[in-house]
């Protein structure tokens, strides 16, 4: 094909186009030449993504679950709520004292009564076994999905992106359970102190473990103190329920508690061994009737 330049009086063949641009029309080849660099460099990367996105809406309807694409809001104040939440991940893992049954889609209970975890703290408190961590990492599964624009398995989910996100774990390795998680601790408060306020996202599992009650909620309430004042979202669950007390009296945490079905309610609860041992079907072993 033959066209006439309108910056020449000469006629070219269309394949000369890109040295006429790059020569007269400089700021529209720059912009061409950046799009089309980019897409050369990410297009694998955009194939991946649709490729488990792809696997997202597969699962959804092969287990009969709910997907949903978050709402993202901005702003400085920190959002994250919804309504329901379905722990996936527990999909395939062996139940406590099922002598190898493994959980299925149609065994899950979704993580329901949370309400809006903004920037503050919300306690999860009750049952060894019940599914405290298991909250705690879905809701950090939640915010990572949604940060690389997948969908999650819920209803109802709202939220802003997170600069940081952090866990907190009972710590194991050279030294004590409690140096280890005191040094941990430490590192933690370094790094989201480097970040905006209302930018960071923590979920403390297990917080005051490890030691005495009285030191567990001594050590829970100091960091859970300069974490508020920082400005973080914090999940934490614990065992002691004199930190969730303290907690909710002194920094205005939201609690609540897990009961063995897996029901979360408004409330502090306590852990029972008996209970526990019962499900693992231990009970007459451990002679804890």
């Amino acid at each position: 094909m033959v066209i006439k330049s309108s910056s020449s009086d000469y006629l070219f063949k269309w394949s000369h186009a890109e040295s006429i641009c790059r020569q007269h029309w400089s700021e529209v080849y720059e912009a061409a030449h950046s799009i089309r660099s980019f897409a050369a460099r990410h297009l694998n990367t955009l194939k991946e993504v649709a490729k488990i996105a792809d696997h997202f809406v597969k699962r959804s309807k092969m287990w009969g679950l709910p997907l949903t694409f978050p709402e993202l809001t901005e702003g400085k104040t920190a959002t994250l709520s919804f309504h329901e939440l379905w722990p996936v991940d527990l999909i395939g893992r062996e139940t406590s004292g099922s002598k190898g049954k493994k959980i299925g889609a149609e065994n899950l209970r979704p993580i329901t009564a949370l309400g809006d975890l903004s920037a503050g703290i919300a306690m999860l408190t009750g049952g060894n076994g019940a599914g405290k961590t298991t909250a705690g990492e879905e809701l950090m599964g939640v915010l990572l999905d949604a940060a690389s624009g997948f969908p999650v398995f819920g209803k109802g989910v709202t939220l802003n992106l997170r600069t940081v996100i952090g866990s907190i774990y009972l710590e194991r390795g050279d030294g004590s359970t409690m140096q280890l998680s005191l040094v941990k601790l430490a590192n933690v408060l370094e790094e989201v102190q480097k970040h905006p306020q209302n930018g960071t996202f923590v979920f403390w599992d297990e917080a005051g473990t490890g030691t005495t009650a009285s030191q567990g909620e001594l050590l829970g309430m100091a960091t859970l103190a300069r974490l508020k004042q920082i400005g973080c979202t914090v999940l934490v669950n614990t065992q002691i329920p004199a930190l969730a007390e303290n907690a909710q009296t002194r920094l205005g945490a939201k609690c609540f508690q897990v009961d063995m079905r897996h029901s979360i309610k408004p409330g502090i609860g306590e852990p029972d061994i008996r209970e526990l041992a019962h499900s693992m079907g231990l009970s007459k072993t451990l002679n804890l009737n």
